[in-house]
């Protein structure tokens, strides 16, 4: 193979001709050969626009007094050489870039051809074509498209948790784990499945107990700073509403109350809901407040998680979550 050459002695460059057209691809290797090509050859080009930058410089800050003719015409000549070089390597990376997308596709349609053999053989169905559903579509068809978007609400929801862990929901891989489950295809074994759902969930309740305890704090500093409250050694805090009628609870009196719970982020677990507890059962700082009321009173509690529900919380209540009780006295025995 005949060598081009330009250039200094210092810096003598020799440009490979493009490699010839691929042919059918057989494996990811003659991708991998066509990339490890590109590469080189940009570094080439990058070497060599760096040795021009340079010697265009040097010709542009040398005094005028001391460049002599031929001085002037060798870097003239050697510059022309190097951007006939940069052109050359230019080109033949458009070829190799060209070449390295027409194996992509090929390999790509030929890994389709052997997965739709290959299912077309165990009787899989290939990927679904878009199914047009209207009104006038029969009823099973409606209630399984019904389903099929219920399914895919979930998608919007599992996207927002992901996003809170810093990670993506990837919507194709998504979809096809829906398929693969419906036409018992799975690509995962169902142990890495289990460890992988178990995972983001530790994640998600990790985050969310971040979360939590960060507004328990918020909410119980604000809650001891109103006026009247007061904060129990445990944490809780509590502040009289109403002192209402006589008679007073004490610590012997079983009381009928009206309960209002909800969570620091808003979420109400119940109003209005009644039960009654003697006093002495009543958790220390319910007890404190409790034995300040009469008939029609009422006290507010905010109650921090590791005292009710735990920082793992529950199925319903997340983890670390802070609660706020309303109680109001409506009879005392």
């Amino acid at each position: 193979m005949d060598e081009r050459i330009i250039g200094s002695e210092s810096s003598r460059r020799a440009i490979p001709p493009p490699a010839p057209a691929p042919v059918a691809p057989q494996s990811a290797g003659q991708i991998d050969e066509l990339t490890q090509q590109l590469n080189d050859a940009l570094a080439q080009k990058y070497a060599l626009e760096n040795e021009l930058a340079a010697l265009q410089a040097a010709a542009n800050s040398r005094p005028a007094h001391d460049a002599s003719e031929d001085g002037s015409d060798a870097a003239g000549m050697e510059i022309a050489g190097l951007n006939k070089q940069v052109a050359e390597l230019l080109a033949q990376n458009q070829t190799l870039a060209q070449q390295r997308e027409e194996q992509e596709r090929a390999l790509a349609d030929l890994r389709m051809a052997r997965q739709q053999a290959g299912e077309a053989k165990e009787g899989i169905p290939g990927p679904a074509k878009r199914v047009t559903i209207n009104g006038s579509a029969p009823k099973d068809v409606r209630i399984s498209y019904a389903l099929g978007a219920w399914y895919g609400d979930s998608a919007p929801q599992e996207t927002r948790k992901l996003l809170s862990i810093g990670k993506k929901l990837d919507l194709p891989a998504f979809a096809q784990g829906f398929n693969d489950r419906v036409a018992n295809s799975m690509q995962l074994p169902q142990d890495q499945i289990s460890a992988e759902i178990a995972s983001v969930d530790q994640q998600l309740d990790a985050a969310m107990l971040s979360r939590n305890e960060k507004l328990s704090k918020v909410l119980l500093a604000e809650a001891a700073k109103e006026k009247g409250a007061v904060k129990m050694p445990d944490g809780t805090v509590y502040r009289i509403l109403k002192k209402g009628k006589p008679p007073m609870a004490t610590a012997q009196s079983e009381i009928l109350f009206q309960l209002e719970e909800k969570l620091g982020s808003g979420e109400v677990l119940s109003s209005g809901e009644e039960a009654t507890s003697k006093v002495t059962d009543l958790p220390p700082a319910f007890q404190a407040a409790v034995t300040q009321l009469g008939l029609g009173g009422s006290a507010k509690f905010h109650v921090p998680a590791k005292l009710i529900y735990g920082d793992s919380g529950s199925s319903d209540i997340p983890p670390g979550a802070i609660s706020i009780m309303t109680i109001k006295i409506v009879g005392i025995k």
